[in-house]
């Protein structure tokens, strides 16, 4: 991918949407935003910029591997990615209520999850055959289990980390798409903050396609509200939610708005326990509730919210890209971007190229713009995954259906921003 090469980085339009009781601005929230934005000039050049691993992956994955939906990195450091077999998303998967149209061509007979060698590339282990239609997104939580979420049953599953033929967890209803505290509609991301290794953390689902919200369960999976992007009145609403990524340094959930090109992040509590154990896993975390208003259940609905009040932020650059997903750096203050095919705009009037980008939501720049090293370049970037000891970043595509492998360096000194030559044309694909 050509790229040229600038000595500053790219700023970006950074909003702050005021949230907060009756209106009413206090020095706390202006003092929150001079510390998130204070940290600009420190934190700029410290994040590793991905390499290319060229000739990975040295075995190539089996033939039955299609679209490569979701991908995420296991505690031993294996890429796990969840592809769609001969299952192909286009306009005619769906009616006009989201109904999946082809329920009686069965499950995927093929396994669907896959684990890599992280050296090779090679699959090490496999499952999830005979159980999806079409899959999408895949997490692996901090307890090492899998989460995954398939938009034409319009459902989200939890599985053992070696996966199991019954999941542990199931939230939404079988091909029933809907909004309710029981129904998605194309669910597409699951984000789990840290617990306990008893009890786990608070889910977060990115609901998705049709609904464009982010629906809040507890660990055990009971419906606590959703968030949507207008009820905090930040305009436009959400347009496919299709990432999320919890930041636990500053205490952020972001969203990829996708089809708005943008990322939103508001922030969460993050309390820990006096008692600490030196297994991470046994460490009592427990994350307070985002302070964005939502709609919720009637009791908490009648419950006034009289916090203080917290910013919002966006993230938008100009003539930037589709953002696809997201995944957090190892410095808990930014995130690994991938973009994806995307149309012309007013700010960018010729087709925009995907890339990979480095997204600090403390700051008020887009630290740098990364890419294939090779010949070749992104096609459609879809999912990206960063591996738990911080050395490896991995990128799936669903068409060509691959996935990449990145070594993450630090840069040297400060930060040098790369913007992706805009002028190869590449073609919206009809699904994601």
């Amino acid at each position: 991918m050509a790229v040229r090469r600038a000595t500053a980085a790219l700023a970006v339009l950074v909003t702050v949407v005021i949230l907060g009781v009756q209106g009413r601005v206090t020095e706390e929230f202006y003092s929150r935003v001079r510390d998130l934005l204070r940290q600009q000039a420190s934190n700029r050049g410290s994040v590793p910029i991905p390499i290319e691993v060229t000739g990975w992956p040295s075995v190539a994955l089996p033939s039955t591997v299609g679209q490569v939906a979701g991908i995420s990195v296991d505690l031993k450091n294996r890429p796990v990615i969840f592809h769609r077999g001969p299952v192909i998303w286009d306009q005619g998967s769906f009616n006009g209520h989201n109904e999946y149209l082809h329920v009686d061509d069965g499950p995927i007979q093929d396994d669907t999850v896959l684990t890599l060698d992280p050296e090779t590339g090679k699959v090490v282990h496999s499952w999830g055959s005979n159980h999806f239609y079409v899959p999408h997104g895949l997490t692996v939580d901090s307890e090492g289990q899998v989460w995954v979420t398939d938009v034409a049953m319009h459902q989200v599953f939890r599985f053992p980390s070696e996966g199991a033929s019954v999941p542990t967890l199931t939230l939404g209803r079988r091909f029933e798409p809907g909004r309710d505290s029981s129904h998605f509609c194309q669910p597409t991301s699951v984000a789990v903050a840290p617990g306990t290794y008893s009890t786990g953390g608070d889910i977060f689902v990115g609901d998705g396609y049709c609904n464009s919200r982010v629906a809040h369960f507890t660990p055990s999976g009971r419906f606590m509200r959703e968030i949507k992007a207008r009820d905090e009145g930040i305009w436009p609403g959400f347009n496919v939610v299709h990432s999320l990524a919890l930041l636990p340094g500053p205490e952020l959930l972001c969203v990829a708005d996708r089809d708005n090109r943008r990322v939103a992040c508001a922030p969460v509590e993050l309390r820990r326990a006096d008692m600490l154990s030196f297994h991470r896993h046994h460490i009592p975390i427990e994350w307070k509730l985002p302070h964005f208003r939502s709609r919720t259940n009637n009791a908490a609905r009648r419950q006034r919210f009289d916090d203080p009040l917290h910013p919002v932020i966006e993230i938008m650059a100009p003539g930037g890209g589709r953002i696809f997903a997201l995944c957090p750096a190892g410095d808990n203050d930014t995130m690994y971007a991938v973009t994806g095919p995307s149309d012309p705009t007013i700010l960018e009037p010729h087709p925009i190229a995907p890339t990979g980008i480095v997204i600090r939501p403390s700051a008020t720049y887009i630290d740098t713009y990364w890419g294939p090293s090779s010949q070749d370049s992104f096609t459609a970037p879809h999912a990206i995954a960063i591996s738990p000891d911080g050395k490896s970043l991995y990128v799936s595509e669903i068409g060509p259906d691959r996935v990449w492998k990145f070594t993450l360096r630090k840069q040297p000194g400060k930060g040098v921003t790369e913007q992706p030559n805009q002028d190869k044309k590449h073609e919206e694909g009809s699904s994601a």
